[in-house]
């Protein structure tokens, strides 16, 4: 019995990745906050007053940029959650998420703009990151290879 609690004490303070592919959960549950956020996308009502939002940091097109903003987020948290197109679709997200940290959350990092900036972050793992064995661009490069 205490062999075994001393062998489980070494595989937490190895360096060594305890299960590979942890990235997996992030890049779910990052895509599903995504999806949460963009879905509005659809919603007139929800998009003009995002669209004011936008208009009130001066941002140029503020209905274009938000009908722009709700899609890149929805579609790009279904690629995250799928793992279809993830590094393409953390390109968009980290983007999105970098003008509503440092544009309309004026960079409190400590502040209003805690939540954006980590998804940011998030974002910037996932794109940096070996992709986890279970993202549809890990199968679909599999097939290519051995074709």
């Amino acid at each position: 019995m205490q062999v075994n609690f001393l062998n489980k004490m070494k595989a937490l303070l190895k360096p060594d990745a305890i299960w590979a592919n942890a990235l997996f959960i992030l890049r779910i549950w990052v895509g599903i906050i995504f999806i949460w956020y963009g879905r509005n996308f659809y919603d007139t009502t929800k998009m003009n007053a995002f669209a004011n939002f936008l208009d009130s940091y001066h941002i140029p097109s503020p209905l274009l940029n938000a009908y722009i903003s709700k899609t890149f987020e929805f579609f790009g948290g279904l690629c995250l959650v799928a793992g279809l197109f993830t590094r393409i679709a953390c390109i968009f997200m980290i983007i999105n998420m970098a003008v509503a940290t440092f544009v309309t959350q004026k960079s409190e990092l400590f502040g209003d703009a805690i939540h954006t900036f980590l998804l940011l972050l998030i974002c910037v793992v996932v794109f940096f990151s070996e992709l986890d064995k279970f993202t549809l661009d890990r199968i679909i490069w599999a097939k290519k290879n051995n074709s």
